[in-house]
């Protein structure tokens, strides 16, 4: 049953949080001032295009977690703990924003709040 449980949240994070990623990363591309080459109207669209994608994967896969025996806080938890791990090396590495211990200390709350959402 263990294992069914680690498949599930994969399944989870691979169909979906990827694409949640990827949303978040498409909202703030054009916040670096070498991608202003769109206007704010084609980023909406662009955006939204991404959100469509991402939650055409996102309702199966919630829904297939919750057969499995995931439930939905837990599911909701382990989505925003992926989307920050992806968006921080996209604010690092491709932004260029400085990491800076107030983010590690924030990070380090919400890891505890898995760790409660799946403590049995």
């Amino acid at each position: 049953m263990i294992h069914l449980h680690y498949y599930a949240l994969f399944n989870r994070y691979r169909s979906a949080d990827c694409f949640q990623s990827s949303d978040d990363n498409s909202m703030v591309l054009h916040i670096k001032p070498s991608n202003n080459i769109f206007p704010l109207w084609q980023i909406i669209l662009i955006s939204w295009g991404i959100a469509l994608f991402e939650y055409c994967l996102a309702v199966p896969a919630n829904h297939l977690g919750a057969q499995w025996g995931i439930k939905p806080f837990q599911l909701k938890i382990i989505q925003e703990v992926v989307t920050l791990v992806v968006f921080t090396l996209f604010a690092i590495l491709y932004l260029k924003d400085e990491f800076r211990l107030n983010y590690l200390i924030s990070f380090a709350f919400i890891l505890g709040a898995v760790y409660f959402a799946f403590k049995r």
